[in-house]
């Protein structure tokens, strides 16, 4: 019986914690990527990346494609952000 357990705690692979799940949600909405843009990256369903964000579920797919996503927002090469930043910039010049 303690053989199993301990191979069944090398297999089973770990959860990631509720902090850094936090902390990855919170930056990808700093940064304007949205969970529809994740899933769309991930091949999965808004629903779920919610799920893996939430800690509720694991997906290796969700957190790579989010961790790409966020890259990508903060070199500047995510569209969207670029048109946000844009707008907030003709916002204040008019003011």
């Amino acid at each position: 019986m303690r053989l199993t357990l301990a191979i069944l705690r090398h297999v089973t692979k770990p959860t990631p914690p509720q902090a850094t799940l936090a902390r990855l949600k919170l930056q990808l909405r700093n940064n304007g990527v949205t969970q529809i843009a994740v899933a769309e990256r991930a091949g999965v369903t808004k629903e779920h990346v919610c799920n893996v964000l939430a800690g509720r579920d694991l997906s290796a797919p969700v957190i790579r494609a989010a961790k790409s996503l966020l890259l990508e927002a903060r070199r500047g090469l995510l569209p969207a952000r670029n048109v946000v930043i844009l707008i907030a910039a003709l916002l204040i010049a008019c003011r």
